[in-house]
């Protein structure tokens, strides 16, 4: 990957938005890493015992994805979802230890945190809008899939 491009019309339709980028390299990802498996548990254990669906910054990502025609019951933002994972009685399987970190980050802070594998990423990423011809394999899936035009996606 050589840069991150951000399109006009997402400032455009969100004037409010901010973006974090972080670039780790040589992480280690294993399965059993233990130094963020207590923190995660310890803060699912915090986040099981409050009723965060309605909280302010997670309203705000439902108001979102209504502004891009996304229907935030039918495909809840990221941290919606891990929330209502947590409040129906647990936590979430252990992929390795990169996406439990964006888990905990998630659900400490009330905003959706992910990532990808820029080594596998030829040229820019693009963050914009969708036109629905694009496509995308989900984590756990083979299946290749098209996001609803409009959605804000990131692509190549």
């Amino acid at each position: 990957m050589r840069k991150v491009i951000i399109d006009s019309e997402i400032f455009t339709q969100f004037p409010d938005f901010k973006r974090g980028i972080i670039i780790v390299k040589d992480a280690e990802n294993a399965l059993g890493n233990k130094r963020i498996k207590k923190p995660l548990n310890k803060e699912i254990e915090k986040r099981m015992k409050e009723d965060l669906i309605k909280h302010p910054f997670v309203k705000a990502w439902d108001e979102a994805y209504l502004k891009f025609s996304s229907d935030p019951h039918k495909f809840p933002p990221s941290i919606k979802a891990l929330l209502k994972r947590i409040k129906k009685g647990g936590g979430f399987p252990f992929i390795n230890s990169v996406v439990a970190l964006f888990n905990y980050i998630s659900i400490k802070y009330l905003i959706p945190c992910g990532g990808d594998d820029v080594s596998k990423i030829e040229g820019n990423l693009h963050l914009g809008f969708a036109r629905g011809d694009e496509w995308f394999i989900a984590l756990g899936s083979e299946e290749k899939e098209n996001p609803q035009p409009g959605e804000v996606i990131y692509f190549p």
